[in-house]
């Protein structure tokens, strides 16, 4: 394994894990019809209500370890508005989970669907986080072995059935400048269900074709991402023949809203794994640990494969191995992010502190160490150091781990960080 590549691999990320939960509210609007829209007529909605959201992501820490799962997801939606004689009307609530789906829809059919035995989540197949994009690519499944619902599509009030359903979904939060990002997400799912009445032996088919867009901009923090959005959603349902002889389309429902929405990322438990080097890896930010390492398992590659001569012919002709990031000047750095730290109102102006940052390849620190600075000032420095992000060390080989030593200092009242050469 190159050393650059191991120590990307082991650099900070966007966020401590992929797992999350992000909650969010927001108004809407719907519209509902018994004809295919889109094909007949666009869809108008109005608005008039309020919906809300969770969605939780997890097992992602997991499956980084090449543990027996894969990443799942599940959800809640509420959906209400007030109707024409001012009372509170549930347009939607569905929740969606391993063990049990919970569906009410009055507009689309569903008085009560209660499925069991499996229910309906989101299988994630692919999923990163490059340092400045977090994605994932999912399947939304559904597998109901034994439901059962009340609806407008059958002469009996509770039916039993049995449905199956997948499809296609993806999603991104990236970010573009400074903690400003954007956030994206497409799903497509189709879902079928077979039901039964209870008194005659007498079978119905409903299909359901669901389809959702999101698009927002997001802030994003350490351990959050706060996003402003909007979305849409449509879905068509039809049964190819029931016994009332109806053929077709049955129904459509439109709906869109704007959502503010928070995610919330769990704390990574355990550090990133390095592939092809057990015990390594222990400290995701101890970078001068691997690379000693991998240059260590490079010489054992080296000893078996090549003669003694030839590799004391190479010894002597190359140059000594650094085992440690590059050392370089600050002033060789472009610093693309700082936080100014608060320092005490009677710091003298002429007080600084030096900090030795060591950074990644991709610019940001993975340790930050006090080198010549007063007890007082070390607390808000190292806090505030931590915040600095660079541009990319580049030699010979790419980007690579850097190491230098960079002098803060307080100038006017309102403690402006400036930069200042210690001769290093």
């Amino acid at each position: 394994m190159d050393p650059t590549t191991a120590a990307t691999a082991l650099s900070l990320t966007l966020f401590p894990t992929s797992d999350h939960r992000e909650v969010g509210v927001g108004p809407y609007a719907f519209d509902s019809a018994a004809g295919p829209q889109l094909v007949d007529r666009l869809p108008t909605a109005n608005p008039q209500g309020l919906e809300l959201m969770t969605r939780r992501v997890f097992d992602t820490e997991d499956s980084l370890f090449e543990e027996d799962t894969t990443p799942t997801g599940q959800g809640m939606r509420l959906r209400m508005y007030r109707g024409a004689d001012g009372q509170v009307v549930l347009d939607q609530f569905q929740l969606e989970s391993l063990p049990l789906n919970l569906r009410i829809r009055p507009d689309l059919g569903d008085t009560l669907d209660i499925g069991l035995f499996a229910g309906s989540w989101d299988e994630v197949w692919r999923f990163g986080d490059t340092g400045r994009m977090q994605w994932r690519v999912y399947s939304p499944l559904n597998l109901t072995l034994l439901g059962m619902s009340r609806s407008d599509m059958g002469t009996e009030d509770l039916r039993y059935y049995a449905s199956v359903g997948t499809g296609l979904g993806g999603e991104f939060l990236a970010r573009v400048a400074g903690p400003v990002g954007v956030q994206g997400r497409a799903e497509v799912e189709g879902n079928a269900r077979r039901r039964r009445d209870r008194v005659d032996v007498h079978h119905t088919t409903r299909q359901e074709v669901r389809g959702e867009l999101e698009l927002g901009l997001s802030v994003i923090t350490a351990k959050q991402a706060w996003v402003v959005g909007l979305w849409g959603e449509h879905v068509s349902q039809w049964e190819p023949f029931d016994e009332a002889g109806r053929d077709g389309v049955d129904r459509t429902y439109f709906a869109t809203g704007a959502r503010i929405s928070g995610r919330f990322y769990k704390e990574r438990e355990r550090s990133l794994p390095v592939p092809g080097m057990p015990g390594i890896g222990e400290d995701v930010g101890d970078i001068d640990a691997l690379l000693e390492a991998l240059r260590r398992e490079a010489e054992e590659e080296t000893l078996e494969e090549a003669p003694l001569e030839e590799i004391l012919e190479e010894v002597e002709e190359e140059e000594p191995v650094s085992t440690g990031p590059l050392e370089v000047h600050w002033s060789e750095l472009e610093i693309t992010a700082q936080v100014a730290p608060v320092w005490p109102a009677d710091v003298a102006e002429d007080a600084s502190c030096s900090v030795r940052f060591f950074i990644d390849p991709l610019g940001t620190p993975y340790d930050v160490r006090p080198e010549d600075c007063a007890a007082e000032l070390v607390p808000a420095t190292m806090e505030a150091a931590w915040g600095w992000r660079f541009a990319p060390v580049e030699d010979d080989s790419g980007t690579v781990a850097a190491q230098f030593v960079y002098s803060v200092q307080a100038s006017d009242a309102d403690r402006a960080v400036k930069g200042s050469s210690d001769g290093n």
